[in-house]
């Protein structure tokens, strides 16, 4: 499945990690959720946003060189978590 920045996608939360939670995508690929964007606010753990089963929507918001290096989030309306670097 080829992701692109700026699109929204519904997908299913597969495992839960320290530093993140593993996705499973409409295609049945997988991909990180890191810690640091799962959330406006600060995890310290995971399990307290996210656990096995929950389908949340996620937003592709950086691309790398290669299509399965990419960068995904939480939707939220208005949350970037780049933002601090953009100034």
């Amino acid at each position: 499945m080829k992701l692109t920045v700026g699109e929204t996608y519904e997908v299913e939360v597969v495992k839960i990690l320290t530093y993140g939670a593993i996705v499973k995508m409409e295609d049945n690929s997988t991909q990180l959720l890191h810690i640091s964007n799962i959330s406006e606010k600060f995890v310290r753990d995971v399990n307290d946003f996210l656990k096995v089963g929950d389908k949340i929507k996620v937003d592709c918001i950086e691309g790398k060189v290669k299509p399965e290096e990419i960068s995904i989030k939480e939707y939220t309306k208005g949350f970037d978590p780049y933002a601090k670097n953009k100034e």
